[in-house]
C-alpha cells in the first residue's frame, strides 16, 4: 500500500493532518513470489523486491514450479489532470482535478539464474 499524506491550514478540522491510501500495488507474478520483502522510496519512484518469483512454466507434470530468482519493480509516479467541461444554456464551466497515479515503469530480472533470490534487498 502507498499513502499520501494529506494536510490542511486549518487546524479545527478533523482531518488535519492525516494519511490517506494512495495506491494499491501488487505483485505482477502471484501470491508466492514474496512481493514486498523490500521496499524502497526514492522522490517519484518506488522499488520492490519480490525475491521468490513464481514463473509462468509447468516443468514438473503442471504443477507451477517454485523459481526463487526473483525480480524487482520500479513504479513512478505521475499525476494525473481530468478535465470536465459542461455547457448550461450557453455558459462554459471547466473543473480540473488532480490526482496521483503509480504505473509500473521498469521490471528488473536477476541473470544470475535460479536461487538467486534477487529482489531481495533494495
Amino acid at each position: 500500500y502507498v499513502f499520501k499524506q494529506n494536510s490542511s491550514t486549518d487546524s479545527s478540522l478533523s482531518y488535519f493532518n492525516h494519511w490517506d491510501l494512495s495506491a494499491t500495488l501488487q505483485s505482477m507474478t502471484g501470491v508466492n513470489s514474496y512481493f514486498g520483502v523490500s521496499v524502497d522510496i526514492f522522490g517519484e519512484h518506488i522499488i520492490v523486491g519480490a525475491s521468490g518469483y513464481l514463473p509462468d512454466i509447468f516443468a514438473d507434470g503442471g504443477r507451477e514450479s517454485v523459481d526463487s530468482s526473483g525480480e524487482a519493480y520500479i513504479y513512478k509516479l505521475y499525476q494525473i489532470t481530468t478535465v470536465n467541461t459542461i455547457t448550461i444554456n450557453d455558459t462554459i464551466s471547466t473543473t480540473y482535478s488532480i490526482h496521483d497515479e503509480w504505473r509500473l515503469n521498469s521490471t528488473l530480472v536477476s541473470l544470475a539464474g535460479t536461487d538467486g533470490h534477487f529482489g531481495y534487498s533494495v
